[in-house]
């Protein structure tokens, strides 16, 4: 379904599975040159996402999880940005202190996950390459695009579980690119038994397991 919105509440595509997990796809407004929507971005999108993300864990068909998958325009860590030690870095759009302070916060209150970092605490890679400076070549870029989960996504004891999530950097064609995130859902769920594959807004591959089965 897509969750109709005014200039505060853009909206959001949502998908209810059987199993009782829900997907959310979303865009993040970018901050703008010379960070003209900054304010807009943090003080009242971020707010407002936030609260409708809260308000999502606590409905009866999401007691299995929720999941945020898009370009969120944010990159959360230095690892996450090819040049982070750069004086212009405070001044860019998606690597203000006040934007990756707030995807901080978001995570923490929301007690999400983000599903790559967690499977690759080291890996710098990225999802996006200016095309104007032409920085896909010399891999100068950004991770912007996410799959955040509810934490308890993160169990493997519990009946639908994040296996793995990867970039898909070998994907041209774009200045984004791919991701992809594999759960194990209840046996027997209509999704697990389908092994269905969703595409999202920003490009994103997401796919579905029976749990206990191995691949892809």
């Amino acid at each position: 379904m897509v969750d109709c919105g005014d200039l505060w509440r853009p909206p959001k595509v949502r998908l209810e599975l059987a199993c009782n997990l829900t997907v959310v796809g979303i865009y993040t407004p970018n901050s703008g040159q010379r960070l003209a929507r900054l304010d807009y971005r943090v003080n009242v999108w971020d707010k407002e996402f936030r609260s409708y993300l809260r308000s999502l864990d606590t409905q009866a068909e999401c007691n299995l999880g929720v999941v945020v998958c898009g370009d969120l325009n944010v990159a959360h860590q230095d690892i996450d940005i090819w040049n982070a030690g750069a004086s212009h870095i405070q001044k860019s759009a998606g690597t203000t202190r006040e934007e990756r302070e707030s995807f901080g916060a978001m995570l923490k209150e929301l007690d999400m996950i983000d599903a790559f970092r967690w499977m690759n605490p080291a890996n710098q890679v990225y999802t996006y390459w200016s095309r104007r400076a032409k920085n896909r070549p010399p891999n100068k870029g950004l991770r912007l695009d996410y799959f955040l989960c509810s934490r308890r996504l993160f169990n493997q004891s519990s009946e639908a579980f994040v296996r793995n999530s990867w970039v898909l950097n070998s994907f041209g064609g774009s200045d984004h690119c791919p991701i992809s995130c594999v759960l194990s859902l209840p046996t027997g769920s209509k999704e697990a038994t389908a092994k269905r594959v969703i595409a999202c807004p920003a490009c994103i591959r997401f796919s579905f397991l029976s749990k206990g089965a191995t691949g892809v």
